[in-house]
């Protein structure tokens, strides 16, 4: 990475620079480990809140269907779920849809993108799932 040669001490000292090289390399090691540890964990609590939303989902007979980033697998540590309920539904199974989903998001404190499909033109549903 050329930055860190930028950042490396002025010395004439190549061993104290080589060193410098060394920890840098292995502070980015630990740097993205941590990273991937975070991004780790997020999905393992993503792919939990999911189950329990489509569990919950099906059993009360609310069609839907999970897109983006968790349903594609790159899944990042800013993702979110991206969930489009199915249907004309009442106000209701409406009201009940968005608690079942909000509560398993909020549970494992990620965030959630709900649509309702029959808010949203054939088109834009069709573009949104297929994305």
């Amino acid at each position: 990475m050329p930055a860190r040669l930028l950042a490396a001490p002025q010395s004439p000292d190549i061993s104290a620079e080589l060193h410098y090289i060394d920890f840098m390399e292995n502070s980015m090691t630990r740097f993205e480990a941590i990273l991937d540890q975070r991004r780790q964990y997020r999905l393992q609590a993503a792919t939990s809140a999911w189950k329990r939303i489509h569990s919950a989902l099906t059993r009360a007979g609310i069609d839907h269907r999970l897109f983006g980033s968790l349903e594609k697998g790159d899944f990042r540590e800013h993702s979110d779920i991206d969930l489009m309920i199915l249907g004309n539904l009442s106000p209701d199974c409406r009201q009940k849809a968005r608690k079942i989903a909000e509560a398993a998001a909020a549970e494992a404190k990620i965030g959630l993108d709900l649509f309702f499909e029959q808010d949203l033109s054939e088109s834009t549903v069709e573009a949104i799932l297929e994305h």
